[in-house]
């Protein structure tokens, strides 16, 4: 079962059908497709059946919410969960604009981090960024570092961009 992680500027919690017109918005929202790794649109049926197959194992995904009102406000990830090597990564998106440089999207990685170290026993995080992210600045600040960069990976928003890995260890890890 997927925990709630609260914070005090936003709540982590699981997706549920009655969110797939969010997650299809997100999905489908061209000014985020310019920075996150999924490129097509997407529809209803397809959300809800990616929705539909979250198990928890190897991906955790939850829904981030304003815990003022319960308004969604993005998604956050682990995925790849590799229980053996003790590792996944981590995705984050937030929709609006207007939510974005709030601190939320720095709180909920905060929260996610410490399930990760903490809860789930993983020794490392790491990240897939598209090269000019501003998230990119939030991931260093919390202690990510680039591992490496994958040349003209990318093509968005017209031009060929650079993917950059970044990673965190468990012992850098500022929780």
């Amino acid at each position: 079962m997927l925990p709630v992680l609260r914070g005090q500027r936003v709540v982590l919690r699981a997706p549920t059908q009655d969110d797939v017109p969010f997650l299809l918005a997100f999905a489908n929202d061209p000014d985020l497709r310019g920075w996150l790794r999924f490129a097509f649109p997407t529809t209803e049926e397809m959300e809800s059946r990616w929705l539909r197959g979250l198990d928890g194992e190897r991906e955790r995904v939850w829904l981030m919410t304003d815990p003022a009102d319960g308004r969604a406000m993005g998604t956050l990830g682990l995925s790849e969960w590799d229980r053996v090597a003790r590792h996944a990564e981590l995705g984050l998106g937030i929709l609006s604009p207007a939510d974005r440089g709030r601190g939320v999207g720095e709180e909920a990685v905060r929260l996610a981090l410490r399930h990760a170290f903490v809860d789930l026993n993983l020794q490392r995080v790491w990240l897939h960024v598209v090269e000019d992210n501003p998230a990119r600045r939030l991931y260093a600040r919390l202690g990510f570092r680039e591992e490496g960069r994958l040349r003209r990976h990318y093509h968005k928003r017209g031009a060929w961009r650079d993917g950059i890995i970044m990673g965190l260890l468990r012992e850098e890890w500022r929780g």
